[in-house]
Formats: C-alpha cells, structure tokens, sequence
C-alpha cells in the first residue's frame, strides 16, 4: 500500500481550500496528508469579510445517487442528483478500497484536474471534486444523456447492407418500425465526417494547450441526444510540448508547469505502455517518445471505424494485433468499401501511416483535408506525391498575385488537371494571412479549372476560408 500523498507531491493545496466548506477537512487531511485546512470562518479563508449572507447547503449529503452509469476496476461512474443546484451529473468516484492508495489516489486526481483544464465545448466539463462519507475521492461533470460512438457504430453496423445503402445516400429517409430515428442522423457518411471532426476540433485544442489524450476510442467519445460530442476519459492524458493547460501566460504569477508536477510518474516513464492496444500508434507499442502524430493515428484509426463499422487490423489475440500494427498490415479501407471516394481512403492512409513522419504533422492538417473531402475538393493526401515538385515551385514565389497568373497559364485539362488545378489553388491559399484575397484567389483558380463551375468554386471557397478564420481566430 502506498503512503497517502502530501501537499508537495499533488500540489492540490489551493483546490482543497476552496472544498472546504463542503467536505470533511480533517477527514481530507487524513487522507492526502495535510495538517489543516482554512475552514469557513478562518482568516485564510477567501470568503472571509465577504458580505453575501450564508447560505445553508447539502454539505455531505449534496449528491443523491440516481443511478449507476458504469464501473471498473479503479470506481465507478454514477448519475447523481445535485440537492443544491438542483440538477443531474456525472460522478466519477474512485473505490473506496484504494481510499489510502496513493498511486491510484494520484492518478484519479490526475485525471480530474486536466479534464477541468480542458475547457472546450466538445470535451467533458469537471464541475466539482471532494471526498464522501466513506472517504473515496471523486468528481462531478456533465452528464452526458446519449450514447457512446461505440455503440453508434454497433447500431449502424447491425443494419442491413441495402438499408444502410439507403441511410447512407439519402438525407430525408424515414425510420422503419423500431428502428432508432439516430440511426439515420448519422447513417450519412458526410454526417459522420461532420461528427469526426467535432472530435479532431478537441484533440486540437487539448494539444495547443500541451496535452495529449492517449486513448482514444470510440468508447470515449460520447454523442448527446441533442448532436453534441464529447471526449471523454483523460486519465491517460500526458503533457506535451511548450502547450500551457493551466492557462498561464508569460508575467502570470502561477508555476510554469503545475500539471507536469501533478502528473503521476507512471504515466511519463519511457517505456511505459498504457491505452487500448487497436488504437495505439506504433511508437506508443514500442515505448518510444510520443507527440501530436500518435494521437492522429488514432483519429486515423477512429475515423476508419466511422466508415467501415470494424477496425483496420486482422487479429485473433493481442501480440498478434500489435504485431499487425507495428509492420503496419492494414485491411485497406477500399476494400472494405469497395464504393468509398478516394479522397477519404487517402486520408485516412495518411494519418495512419506506420511512421510517424508521413502522417499529419498536426490535427489542423488533418481536419483541413476532411473538410476538403466534404466540400467536395481534392485532399492533400491524395495528391501530395505528384505535386510535389509542383507546389513547391510555387511556393517559392512569394507574390500571391504571380502565383494565381502563374495558375491561369497552365494547361489544366482532364480529369487530373481538375485535380492539380483545385490542389495547387488550394495549397497557395492556405499560405495567404489576407482571407478574402485567398478566397478570390481559391475562386479564380477553380473557374479556370475546367468542369468546375463559378457558383460551386465561390462557395467552397468561402466556406473553406470562413472555417480557417474562426479557427485562427479561436487560437
């Protein structure tokens, strides 16, 4: 049994005062260590003075169990109602027999704390944290009333191929008796697409603010009754990178890395394997260092899932799953489905390349070729060997005016000069600051492009350059 943890090793001191008034304080000092902890009336408390009338609250009895949501080896996760704020959550609560343990008592604070760093609409926002009668840690967040991604590609799965033919090409179908009305929201393929990159605009955020998930799966990612999608389960989650999750800018008076000192040392050893082994990258299986790419693998690996409802690799046991995955034997995708655009089968190669060099360099990256595959345009993954030479010909020009003349000047004919048109307009205009010169530029260079229409170039244009600018706008 490991010794409880003390204010040094967990840096919690600042939560834990603000818990005060509604937990135990000598019951919490007994279990983390601490000697005392500033209570309502002490001087040290930052109510003090205040002059708001007290408010009577539940205290210990703030949570009504509801009902149980889930359980593991670690707790379980229970719908509660909350007596003060007269609502449902979420509470995640660790065992009470690992109550003195404190690696798991590390770890489950791990998790609750980067969780509520993350605050982003598409991950799971922590409310509340403190301990129970009993003395077991736990925390409070959204309940999320839905179902997992994974049961959402089951479902979608279980149907018949020609009524999923069906789902998938038409918009206004009606549900058959007894069949769920979700099924045919997300039958679509290019609602699916919409859905996956809900999930990539969170993994993005979490790694600009220095913080990789780990694992993800489909089974921690949750799709609400209202459409809206959560990721879910950090528990794995490593800092990464020069990313702040704390929030501290330069001249802030807060620690320079306050989760990195949190973070338990399990989750940081180099060699340490820990996650589902089906969405593991490679590097991760065999120990070595991590950044943003392993996290895109598995974002490959996910969004072959939301195609094809099974996953890329063949496997009978788990060493012969991880050996599949590190030589890189992939089922490919177009023959799965036989009948899927190029395009996307392109994107998810290239995010699940074996090295991590040929993937992605980042999400934004990757989410832009998913949202050119749903305007309909040319990725970059499908066309990045043979315009290699070519864009980088042009990038060499720095005068975006020479670049787009340049453009008008070839010969773009066939079925691969549309291609190369549309891919070179495209790479030139995600390098200009100016939105609306790129946008004409983007514009003007599909018009030249023949079978392209002006109507069709000018509003993926928009679209595309009105998405980048609310992102850019975002970070």
């Amino acid at each position: 049994m490991s010794a409880p943890m003390s204010v040094a090793t967990v840096d919690v001191g600042s939560t834990l005062a603000a818990l005060a008034r509604t937990i135990d304080s000598e019951k919490l000092g007994a279990v983390l260590g601490l000697a005392t902890l500033p209570a309502p009336g002490d001087s040290q408390h930052p109510n003090r003075g205040s002059a708001l009338e007290p408010v009577e609250l539940s205290g210990d009895q703030r949570y009504e169990p509801v009902d149980t949501l889930g359980e593991g080896g670690m707790g379980k996760v229970a719908a509660v109602w909350d007596r003060d704020l007269m609502r449902e959550l979420a509470l995640k609560q660790l065992h009470p027999r690992l109550a003195q343990d404190g690696r798991a008592l590390r770890q489950f604070l791990w998790e609750a704390r980067v969780t509520a760093h993350l605050d982003h609409p598409n991950i799971v926002p922590v409310h509340d944290m403190g301990l129970d009668q009993n003395g077991a840690l736990y925390f409070t967040m959204k309940r999320v009333r839905g179902r997992s991604l994974a049961e959402l590609i089951e479902a979608l799965a279980a149907l018949p191929a020609k009524r999923m033919a069906e789902v998938d090409c038409c918009h206004r179908c009606r549900p058959q008796d007894d069949e769920d009305p979700l099924l045919l929201e997300y039958g679509p393929r290019k609602r699916r697409l919409r859905l996956f990159v809900e999930i990539c605009q969170a993994i993005a955020y979490a790694h600009k603010r220095g913080v990789l998930h780990r694992d993800l799966k489909p089974a921690n990612v949750m799709i609400g009754e209202f459409g809206q999608v959560l990721v879910m389960d950090w528990g794995l989650a490593q800092p990464h990178g020069e990313g702040n999750p704390d929030g501290a800018g330069e001249g802030d008076d807060a620690d320079e890395t306050p989760l990195q000192r949190l973070m338990p040392a399990a989750l940081t050893r180099t060699g340490a394997i820990m996650g589902t082994p089906a969405y593991m990258a490679p590097e991760l299986i065999r120990g070595e260092p991590l950044d943003e790419r392993s996290d895109i693998y598995a974002l490959g690996v996910l969004l072959y899932e939301l195609l094809a409802f099974r996953l890329p690799h063949e496997a009978d046991s788990v060493p012969a799953l991880v050996m599949r995955i590190t030589e890189g034997e992939v089922v490919p995708l177009s023959q799965v489905v036989p009948h899927l655009p190029s395009s996307i089968v392109a994107v998810v190669e290239k995010a699940m390349a074996t090295d991590p060099a040929a993937r992605y360099p980042n999400v934004e990256a990757l989410l832009e070729d998913v949202e050119a595959v749903m305007d309909g345009l040319t990725p970059v993954a499908e066309d990045a060997s043979r315009l290699t030479w070519v864009r980088r010909y042009f990038w060499s020009r720095d005068n975006p005016v020479t670049a787009g003349l340049r453009l008008v000047d070839l010969d773009l004919t066939g079925i691969s000069g549309v291609a190369l048109g549309v891919a070179l307009a495209l790479g030139w205009a995600r390098g200009f600051d100016n939105v609306v010169l790129a946008w004409l530029l983007l514009s003007a260079a599909l018009v030249v492009t023949p079978g392209i229409s002006y109507f069709k170039a000018m509003r993926a244009g928009h679209g595309r350059f009105a998405r980048q600018r609310e992102r850019a706008q975002q970070g």
